[in-house]
């Protein structure tokens, strides 16, 4: 959510989408759904120094066709801040004891170790394991697939 985006266009997310935010996702929202662009954003947060190839960029793109889909992405971006912090979310989770995997990519350069141990050190009073998978980015059920899957098996 992006509270300066929120302020310049005072539009709580709600459908249909004014037209004075309109243009201004839909440009934004073709740009990304580019499949140039979703490669490069998927190289950049993968581990493989390979890349991603153009295969999945190509998949994610043609599901970004969806007549639905700026709408979407429109309200996710333009929606007020949500009334819970992540950590408020986790202590939510920790005192009504349900079981939550965090499983992290280790070289994920946006969710990096630090937020991840941070996060699980909030957990973990409550029902609460944490995997790092490496190597692995921020995708690891693309990168690793096999390996979260396993993970997955074992810790249902």
């Amino acid at each position: 959510k992006n509270p300066s985006l929120y302020e310049t266009f005072p539009w709580k997310g709600l459908l249909p989408i004014p037209e004075s935010v309109r243009n201004f996702a839909l440009n934004w929202y073709n740009t990304l759904r580019n499949p140039d662009s979703i490669e490069w954003l998927l190289n950049f947060v993968t581990s493989n120094p390979a890349g991603v190839g153009h295969e999945l960029p190509l998949r994610i793109a043609s599901m970004a066709d969806h007549p639905a889909g700026a709408a979407a992405f429109s309200q996710i971006i333009f929606t007020p801040q949500a009334d819970l912090t992540f950590d408020e979310a986790l202590d939510i989770v920790v005192e009504n004891h349900i079981p939550t995997l965090l499983l992290y990519g280790r070289e994920d350069p946006w969710i990096v170790p630090y937020w991840a141990a941070r996060a699980f050190k909030r957990a973990q009073k409550g029902a609460a394991d944490y995997l790092q998978l490496s190597p692995s980015g921020h995708c690891p059920h693309f990168e690793t697939p096999k390996t979260v899957n396993a993970c997955l098996l074992r810790w249902l």
